[in-house]
This record gives structure tokens, C-alpha cells and sequence, in this order.
């Protein structure tokens, strides 16, 4: 097997193929803050808020990267209407308690709780006045939420950014 850096020659029924090598990686934790740059996804995708960015769509992995997305699938923001269709994919019942909190305080509530208020939910009993549960969906949309606002590059910098990151391939 011939190896080169982004790249890994398999050789499968005297057929040679090249596959993208998932596990090279470069450090950019020390870029610094002039490069980047908050953005707000709107449910676009990340070929979509690359064209937006940067007038072509072919910098969508460096959004992955700065936003550590290893899975596009989970990952990454999703449109609520996508949101909804995973959240019922990923569970039995979405509208079923995820995890029990305090009210006033919003806090979890600690774990033995939290077993003993999933009990008196699923007997149908009523829970205490102070304490409440989010549901698999609204736990779902809470880490999306957090998904929504992204690390970009600013425009002037992306060709210097890339040549950087190639400088460090090298490296590798």
C-alpha cells in the first residue's frame, strides 16, 4: 500500500483506487482571531454557506474544520424541518422525557432524581411543581441551537488561510 498525505492507495481486485486519508490531521488551534469570523446558519448546508461566504461552494471543508464536524449528518446545523426527521429517526418516542431540570433554576436534576421523576412520568403521575423535563426533541434542537453559529474565515484571508494549512500538509 503507497501512502501519500491526504491521500491512501488501495489495491482491491487488482483494482487501484485512491481514498481520501479521514485521519491526517493539521493543527489551526493557534489561528489566530484576526482570521475568523462568527456567521449564523440559516438551515443552509455547508456547500450552501460556502457559496454565500466565499462565491464558491468548494470551501465547505474548511467550515467543517473549523467547526470540528466529523459527521455532516450530525454535526451540523439543521433546518428545524431536518431537525425534526432526525430527532424521530434517533428515537423511539421524540416527545418522551430526555432529561428532567429544575425550573427555577434550570438546572438537571442529578441522576438518581432524575430516575426516580422518569418513574412517576411513565406511572402517569404528576411531577413536582418545580420540576419539569425537556423532551428527546427539545434536547435535540437545544445542542442544534448551539450548532447554529459558526466559525468562518474572513473573506480577505480564506487564500492565505489555505496556504497555510497546505504549508503544515506538508509536514505531516
Amino acid at each position: 500500500m503507497k501512502y501519500k498525505k491526504n491521500t491512501i492507495n488501495y489495491t482491491i481486485d487488482k483494482l487501484d483506487m485512491d481514498v481520501t486519508n479521514i485521519l491526517v490531521h493539521v493543527d489551526i488551534t493557534d489561528i489566530k482571531t484576526e482570521y475568523l469570523k462568527r456567521y449564523a446558519l440559516s438551515g443552509e448546508s455547508a456547500q450552501e454557506a460556502s457559496l454565500a461566504l466565499y462565491d464558491t461552494s468548494e470551501y465547505y471543508w474548511i467550515l467543517y474544520l473549523l467547526n470540528d464536524v466529523v459527521n455532516p449528518y450530525q454535526d451540523w446545523y439543521m433546518a428545524p424541518s431536518q431537525l425534526r426527521r432526525y430527532a424521530d429517526f434517533k428515537h423511539d418516542n421524540p416527545d418522551a422525557p430526555q432529561s428532567f431540570y429544575y425550573v427555577s433554576t434550570r438546572e438537571y436534576v442529578p441522576h438518581k432524581l432524575s430516575k426516580d421523576m422518569q418513574y412517576l412520568y411513565d406511572q402517569g403521575m404528576k411531577l413536582p411543581a418545580e420540576i419539569t423535563f425537556k423532551t428527546n426533541y427539545e434536547y435535540e434542537a437545544e445542542l442544534n441551537e448551539e450548532k447554529k453559529v459558526i466559525y468562518t474565515i474572513k473573506e480577505e484571508k480564506i487564500l492565505e488561510f489555505i496556504n497555510i494549512y497546505n504549508e503544515r500538509l506538508k509536514y505531516l
